[in-house]
């Protein structure tokens, strides 16, 4: 990926994703409990695509890492492991009220409480059950701690800071 433009990766991305939208719209993204086949298929694919793009993106473009900067998407990636393994214990778990109201706006608060929820706990996760083991790892690794050292920007960002 290194020795491609950033507009032609872009580019990829951009149509990937359109791709996506376009099949969706058509298809729908879910049948039953289950990704439609097209996003089983051709989907996950063009989704590699998709975050391919995004990576070019916050490693060679300077405004695109200073949006993936912004502190809640820093805070969700802290947590983010610990969310992606309660978010599986409570996955249809919206389902039963959900399905037992017929309001859209009732379906985006339920789904905003369960995110804000698992959040929740994957955080109480990270504080109390990742960090003692983080801190091992650290004091036996001899790697910098959590918040000493932060990232350094990419080469492409330092000369576009340059110039």
């Amino acid at each position: 990926l290194a020795a491609l433009p950033v507009r032609s990766i872009l580019s990829a991305g951009a149509l990937a994703f359109a791709t996506i939208a376009l099949s969706a719209a058509r298809w729908g993204l879910f049948h039953g409990d289950t990704f439609a086949s097209w996003m089983q298929t051709y989907g996950y694919t063009l989704l590699a695509i998709v975050m391919a793009a995004v990576l070019v993106a916050a490693l060679r473009l300077q405004p695109f890492a200073r949006a993936l900067a912004f502190p809640p998407l820093v805070a969700l990636g802290q947590v983010s492991y610990g969310f992606y393994l309660f978010h599986l214990l409570f996955y249809d778990c919206d389902r039963i009220p959900i399905d037992a109201t017929r309001s859209p706006l009732v379906h985006v608060l339920i789904d905003c409480a369960f995110f804000a929820f698992i959040w929740a706990l994957s955080w109480l996760s990270f504080r109390y059950y990742e960090s003692p083991f983080l801190r091992l790892k650290h004091r036996w690794g001899g790697s910098p701690r959590h918040g000493d050292a932060l990232p350094q920007p990419s080469p492409a960002i330092k000369q576009e800071q340059a110039a």
